[in-house]
C-alpha cells in the first residue's frame, strides 16, 4: 500500500531568494461532492498572496506543523507558482510538482519549490488535488450520472489534468513556456506522473516526465481489473453506513474522510473518461502510448536505495515492528510469503546483510519500489529514451529511505539545516542537493539530464547513483534481488501475495 505520512511538513516554506511567487491561485472548482472539476477564471492583474485550502483529508493523520494555512475545506483546488528572477526575454521551462501522500494526505505548500526555481532558473507550479474517498471513489452511480461516463474513480488525477490545463493557458502571464513543460512527482506524485503519461485527455499538456518513487507496475500500481476497483468502491459506501449518491454527499467531509484509511490506493485505476472502455493504463504504458512530447519525449525514472515504510522516520509514525535477530526475521518471512518461500528469502538478505532489520528493511524496499521501478523502467526503455537513477543520499552508508531525495531537491544551501535531516532521521549533506536539482532543472530544459558525471540512457540497463559518489552504474536497480525475486515468482509467488506483503512489511 502506497501511503506517505505527513512528516515533510517542516521543510522552510520561506526563501530571501530573487524571485516573485503567486500563491493560492484558483485553477478550479468542484460544482458538487465527486463532481470533475470546472475551470475556474483568472485575473493576472489581481495579488495572490495566501495559500488556498488544504484538500480535505483524515484529520487523525492531519498535522499542519505551524505552516501557513492548512485549513481544510472541499474547496482546494488552488497552485502556486514561483517565478525566478530572469533578464531573458525568452519564456521559462516549467516544473509542475504532483505531491505524494498514498493519495490520501499531502498539499502544495508542504515543500519549499522556490530554491528549485531559483538555482534552475525554471518556473515551478505545485499543486492540491482531491484526496481519499473525496478524490479516488469509483461508483457505478458516478458513472451512470456523467455524461463521459466517468466513475469518480480517479477525480483526483482529473484535477491534476485540470491544472495543467491551466498552466498551459495561462503560464505566459508568468513568462513561461507552455510547450516546456515538465511534470514530476514523488510516490503518489509519481504514480500520478504514469497515469498522466498514459491517459490521452492529457496529451499535449506536458512534454517530459520525471517519476521518483512511484513505481506503476507491481504492488503499488495499476489495478488491472476495473471491475474489482468498482466492487471495492460500492463497498467502501456501505462501510459508511449509506446506500445512495444522495447521501454519501450529504455525509459531513471530516466523517467521511476518517472512514477512509488508505485503502483507495488500489481502487484509483479505473475511470471511463481517462481510459476508453476495456483499455487500461498498464496496456497503454506497455504498448508505448505516452504523452511525452507526443510519444518522442524522455523521462527520468527511478528510487532510492532503502525506499521502504519500513525505514525511519515512517517505520515510527506508522507504528512498525521490525526484526531484530535472524531468527524474526526468518518468521516474518515465512509470515509474509509462505513457509518454502520466506526460507528463500531468509536465506537470500541474511546472507547479505549481517544486521537482520537492516535485511527486513531491503526486503520491503525491493518488493514494494526498487524492483517495480526496474520494470517500469524496461517498459518504458522500450519506446523513449528513459533515464534511470538510484538515490543514496549523501552519506557514505548510501541507505536512503523513501521521500529522502525530496530533502535535497526543495532545500538549498541558503536554507539547509537540521530541519530535515532531523524529520527524515537521516544525515542529509547540502553537496547532493546541486547534484539532484542541476540534473532535474536540465532535464526539464532540455530533455536530458546534464552534470559533472555524464548520464546515459537506461536502455543497457545502466542508472546514475546519486549520492556521496554519484556515478553512473550498470546492471539495473537492484541487481541480484530483482532477478531473486522474479525466480520465486516463476516458482508461484503470486503477485497478490506481494502486495499483501507490502501491505503488512
Amino acid at each position: 500500500m502506497l501511503r506517505l505520512l505527513p512528516l515533510l511538513l517542516l521543510l522552510p516554506v520561506a526563501s530571501a531568494s530573487p524571485l516573485s511567487t503567486s500563491i493560492g491561485i484558483k485553477y478550479a472548482s468542484i460544482p458538487s461532492r465527486f463532481s470533475p472539476p470546472a475551470p475556474s477564471p483568472f485575473d493576472p492583474s489581481l495579488p495572490y498572496d495566501t495559500y488556498g485550502d488544504v484538500c480535505f483529508q483524515n484529520p487523525d493523520t492531519f498535522a499542519d506543523a505551524g505552516q501557513p494555512n492548512t485549513t481544510m475545506s472541499e474547496d482546494c483546488l488552488h497552485l502556486n507558482v514561483f517565478t525566478p528572477e530572469s533578464t531573458s526575454d525568452s519564456p521559462l521551462p516549467v516544473m509542475f510538482y504532483i505531491h505524494g501522500g498514498g493519495y490520501t494526505q499531502g498539499w502544495s505548500q508542504q515543500l519549499d519549490a522556490a530554491a528549485l526555481a531559483r538555482t534552475q532558473n525554471a518556473i515551478v507550479v505545485n499543486i492540491n488535488y482531491r484526496l481519499g474517498a473525496l478524490g479516488f471513489l469509483p461508483l457505478y452511480s458516478l458513472e451512470r450520472e456523467d455524461a463521459d461516463g466517468a466513475t469518480g474513480g480517479m477525480n483526483g488525477v482529473r484535477d491534476q489534468i485540470a491544472a495543467l490545463e491551466w498552466v498551459q493557458s495561462n503560464i505566459h502571464h508568468f513568462n513561461g513556456d507552455p510547450g516546456s513543460v515538465t511534470i514530476f512527482g514523488e510516490s503518489a506524485g509519481g504514480v500520478s506522473v504514469c497515469y498522466l503519461a498514459t491517459t490521452a485527455r492529457a496529451e499535449g499538456l506536458f512534454k517530459r516526465a520525471i517519476m521518483e518513487s512511484g513505481p506503476c507496475i507491481g504492488p503499488w500500481g495499476f489495478v488491472e481489473s476495473p471491475k474489482e476497483a468498482m466492487a471495492a468502491g460500492e463497498a467502501f459506501m456501505l462501510s459508511t453506513g449509506v446506500t445512495s449518491l444522495s447521501k454519501l454527499r450529504e455525509m459531513d467531509a471530516e466523517e467521511l474522510m476518517l472512514g477512509h484509511h488508505g485503502d483507495l490506493i488500489n481502487l484509483s485505476s479505473h475511470d471511463n473518461f481517462l481510459y476508453a472502455a476495456g483499455e487500461l493504463p498498464i496496456d497503454r504504458l506497455r504498448a508505448g502510448k505516452l504523452n511525452v512530447d507526443g510519444g518522442d519525449g524522455s523521462m527520468i525514472v527511478g528510487c532510492n536505495t532503502v525506499d521502504s515504510m519500513t525505514m525511519p522516520p515512517w517505520v515510527f509514525m506508522m507504528g512498525k515492528s521490525l526484526p531484530s535477530t535472524s531468527a524474526e526475521f526468518e518468521r516474518k518471512a515465512k509470515e509474509l510469503f509462505g513457509w518454502g518461500h520466506g526460507g528463500e528469502v531468509a536465506d537470500f538478505y541474511l546472507g547479505m546483510y549481517d544486521n537482520a532489520t537492516e535485511a527486513y528493511q531491503q526486503v520491503s524496499a525491493d518488493i514494494c519500489v526498487v524492483c517495480p521501478t526496474r520494470t517500469v523502467v524496461e517498459e518504458l526503455a522500450e519506446h523513449i529514451p528513459v533515464y534511470q537513477y538510484l538515490y543514496a543520499g549523501g552519506t557514505a552508508d548510501g541507505r536512503a529511505s523513501h521521500a529522502s531525495e525530496l530533502c535535497a531537491l526543495f532545500v538549498d544551501d541558503a536554507t539547509h539545516g537540521q530541519t530535515c535531516a532531523d524529520i527524515m532521521m537521516q544525515d542529509v549533506t547540502p553537496d547532493i542537493e546541486p547534484v539532484l536539482q542541476g540534473y532535474w532543472g536540465s532535464f526539464a530544459a532540455g530533455g536530458k539530464p546534464e552534470g559533472d558525471v555524464a548520464w546515459g540512457e537506461a536502455g543497457a540497463g545502466d542508472f546514475m547513483r546519486i549520492g556521496a559518489d554519484t556515478k553512473m552504474e550498470g546492471g539495473g536497480v537492484g541487481s541480484g534481488a530483482c532477478e531473486f525475486w522474479q525466480t520465486l515468482k516463476d516458482e508461484g509467488l503470486s503477485e497478490q501475495r506481494l502486495k499483501v506483503a507490502c501491505t503488512l512489511a
